[in-house]
């Protein structure tokens, strides 16, 4: 951000992030029941506090912002396993999260006296980067599988996974951005399912298959975020729905020299529906738009963009990998992955794509 320029000249005399604070509190239960329906299982709690913050000054400026960010995250999982048969394993569970998302702001302007810096003599509003009326976000879920060993060469893998979750955010300061809404709920629910097939015909071979479907429904920072990067501004789209995902994939493995060296490789295919993509947007009306609308955005002027959802996308690749013990105390390993993902309805490469 300290080499972003504005014109001729640079952009911010000052830009970074204060100290993350991190807090993890997890106690776990382990259960030996023995009973039909649950032989063993366990309970873990958890409780996480995250703190972070932006300062940044313009170049010339006296006027320094600072957002704040508060995150506590109440979970509790539990995980259980009963053995139905010889060969074959039931496994069932829940997921609860809860997060409580707190975001401030404020602005200072710094004092100088005989050209030295004395404090501050002035305050003065800030947009916040999330909801400054707070922010929820709870995800609940029930999961079912089952394995079981087909014959002596194949095993069969199955799960389904049912997730409901509730996003809510309310916005009080309407001095920098006017939404259709204030305050919103989103409410998502997605049944997910898998299925993976493994056989080893003796061994030296062993194949695998996988299908499996998957949904993300928007966060918060999906949702409700609010800031500036290379003269587009980012702004909340109450609107926006989840994602879906369907997978395939396949993989090889070959051992060696009595298993001691082993190659192997995978490929897939996955299929976006509804995918999230950040494009220009009008606030006015809440959509999409050829063109954004611009919006004032810390004293500057800078093009409204938002997430929306879109039509379908793929992201495909393999990996290549090998491990082989050289001798009693040498062992190597090493991979090779290629990735590519693109948009269907816009042909254009999909972001986070790793290279080669």
């Amino acid at each position: 951000r300290l080499t972003e320029l504005k014109g001729e000249s640079l952009k911010f005399a000052e830009w970074y992030y204060g100290p993350q604070k991190r807090l993890l509190i997890s106690p776990q239960l382990e259960i030996n029941p023995r009973k039909k329906w649950l032989e063993k299982g366990v309970i873990t709690l958890a409780y996480q506090n995250i703190e972070e913050s932006r300062i940044q000054r313009k170049f010339g400026s006296l006027d320094k912002s600072f957002r704040e960010e508060n995150v506590n995250v109440f979970s509790v999982n539990g995980d259980f396993k009963v053995p139905l048969a010889k060969k074959r394993n039931l496994e069932y569970g829940f997921e609860m999260v809860y997060n409580d998302v707190n975001s401030n702001s404020y602005g200072k302007t710094l004092n100088i006296v005989d050209g030295a810096i004395q404090g501050f003599n002035g305050d003065f509003a800030v947009q916040s980067r999330y909801a400054d009326g707070g922010n929820s976000y709870f995800s609940s879920a029930l999961y079912l599988g089952y394995r079981q060993d087909l014959n002596s060469k194949s095993t069969l893998n199955t799960g389904v996974r049912l997730t409901n979750t509730n996003l809510t955010a309310k916005w009080i300061d309407e001095q920098f951005i006017q939404l259709p809404n204030n305050d919103i709920s989103l409410n998502n629910t997605a049944l997910t399912a898998t299925i993976g097939y493994v056989y080893k015909p003796n061994r030296t071979w062993q194949l695998n298959a996988v299908l499996s479907s998957g949904f993300r429904s928007p966060n918060i920072d999906d949702v409700g975020k609010v800031r500036e990067k290379n003269g587009n501004v980012t702004v909340p789209n109450i609107d926006l729905r989840p994602e879906h995902a369907y997978n395939a994939e396949i993989g090889i493995q070959k051992y060696f020299n009595d298993r001691k060296f082993r190659v192997g490789a995978n490929v897939y295919y996955t299929l976006l529906n509804n995918y999230i993509y950040r494009t220009p947007f009008d606030l006015s009306i809440n959509s999409e738009a050829q063109v954004g609308s611009e919006i004032e955005f810390d004293g500057e002027t800078g093009n409204a963009v938002a997430n929306v959802n879109k039509g379908s996308a793929y992201v495909t690749g393999f990996t290549v990998s090998y491990e082989g013990k050289l001798h009693k105390n040498w062992n190597t390993s090493g991979f090779i992955t290629y990735t590519k993902g693109e948009s269907y309805d816009l042909k254009e490469p999909l972001s986070s794509i790793p290279p080669l």
